[in-house]
Order: structure tokens, then sequence, then C-alpha cells
């Protein structure tokens, strides 16, 4: 029996189908992508949104309103940040998202707003919700300056200082120029896989990591698949997100290339009706 909506069951990443949907609404704002240097989001303070200006204090939270629709949560780590919100560098050709570029700060961005619950881009293991991808294509300046530069999917749960200190979380993440899968599985300690992947200083690279409601993440570095073998329990909402920490030296964190989202083609025809292909 189909159900009138209309959008394309097909993966973002690789075109291969990705299985039942119930349901067209799992879909609405439910997808956002950006090519930078374009789209300024705004900046608030969480205390008191769309009035009171961004703030730097260690453990602070902000809000970034997207021009796609999407809501973004940005969490201050290390010594504070004296730069409040990331922004367009127009001349350079990318979103400068690292915030100050010195040493020990860094800068979590949690995508859907910050309500992880009720993120848009949320996946319970055995729900009826699609499965969902997280994007960056992303350089980091000098990478033997990078302590973390993560993109993956976290446990719904409140900010933490510590990449380390999350209760489940799957990842991909740059450590000065190496490329791990790292995962957590009920409060273990980091796993950490190394993908024989380097990075040079200055070198695009781009992470894609997918969750679905089968509780089985995968990993994607410049589109080349990454097996790595995780199950979460029956009950986990995961919600993407992007972590950065900078050691001795700062650097950067420019992004070029920025999706996530249900995995799903973008186009739309309420005209067509959506059948069930799993």
């Amino acid at each position: 029996m189909g159900t009138r909506g209309g959008v394309s069951f097909v993966s973002q990443g690789d075109k291969s189908v990705v299985g039942k949907v119930l349901n067209d609404d799992f879909y609405k704002q439910a997808y956002h992508k950006m090519f930078y240097p374009a789209g300024q989001p705004r900046a608030d303070s969480v205390l008191t949104p769309g009035y009171g200006p961004p703030t730097g204090a260690t453990g602070d939270v902000n809000l970034l309103s997207f021009p796609s629709g999407m809501l973004a949560a940005y969490h201050i780590k290390g010594a504070g940040q004296t730069i409040l919100a990331p922004f367009n560098n127009a001349s350079g050709g990318y979103f400068d998202a690292g915030l100050d570029q010195a040493a020990a700060e860094g800068v979590e961005y949690l995508l859907g707003g910050i309500s992880t619950l009720h993120s848009p881009f949320a996946v319970t293991q055995g729900g009826n919700a699609p499965a969902a991808f997280n994007r960056l294509r992303f350089d980091t300046g000098t990478v033997a300056n990078v302590a973390e530069a993560a993109v993956g999917f976290r446990r719904a749960e409140a900010f933490q200082a510590n990449l380390d200190d999350y209760a489940d979380l799957v990842c991909l993440n740059l450590q000065g120029g190496n490329v791990f899968v790292e995962t957590i599985l009920n409060g273990a300690a980091t796993s950490s896989v190394d993908t024989g992947i380097d990075v040079a200083d200055d070198e695009q690279v781009t992470f894609e990591v997918r969750m679905g409601p089968d509780g089985v993440p995968s990993f994607w570095v410049n589109n080349t698949r990454i097996n790595v073998s995780y199950q979460s329990d029956a009950g986990d909402v995961w919600v993407p997100f992007r972590f950065w920490l900078q050691v001795t030296g700062g650097t950067a964190f420019r992004w070029y290339e920025d999706g996530v989202g249900r995995l799903w083609h973008e186009r739309n025809d309420p005209k067509v009706i959506a059948k069930d292909i799993s």
C-alpha cells in the first residue's frame, strides 16, 4: 500500500535503497546541505535566543540558525573562546567553524538543535524513522595541531567536555594526520581503529557516517567504505555531531561541503506515491 508523499528512497551516498518508510513526515525539515562560503547562519545565546549574542565561556551553549532551516547547537570546549560564532570566509572559500585558533580550545556542533530527543535527524534503534547521514568535506590546516576532528553520531545526552566521556558514540576522527574510526559502547573505553588513511596539511577530506534504525553504523572516507563492526542497544537514540579540539598549537576547522539528514534523494514530488520497498 502506497503513501501519498513525494520522496525518492535512495541513499545520498551510494544510491542504494534505504528501505521501509512508513510516513512522509519523517522527511520534513530533515535534510540540510550547503556549499560554503554561503548562507551565513545566525548565532544566538541559548539563554536569550533571538536577542542575546552568543557567549564563549567554557561549557556555554549557543544556537545557529542556518538559511536551510536547520538548527545547530554549539558547545564551547577548553579554555573558552573570544571568537564567539563560526563565520563564512569569502576570500578563503570556506566556513570557519573552529572559533579561536588556540591551544586546548574547541567546539562541538550538535546538528538539529539543542533538544537531542526531538532532533529531526535523530535515529532510534528499533524505531520507524529511516537511516540518517552526517557528511562533511573539510580541512584542518596544520594537521599536527589537531587533537580531535570528529564527525559522526552519539547518544542523545547532555554535552560532555571530552569526546571520550560520551556513553555511546560512533565517528570518524582525524587526530594529527591519521584518520580513525572511534566507537564507544555503553560507557566502555573508546575503541580506535586506524583506517590507514593519512591526511596532509591543508588537504581536504570527506567524512560520512550513517546510522540506521538497526543500530549498525557505516563509515565512509572520501566515498570509500571503512568496515568496523558495532551494534548499539535497542531503544538508543542517536544524533549527529561534529567535535573539534586543538592541541599545543592552533589551526583551522574549515568546512567546504556540509550535509546531514535522512538518506533520501533531494527530489520532492507530491504527485508521487511512495511505496514500501523493504
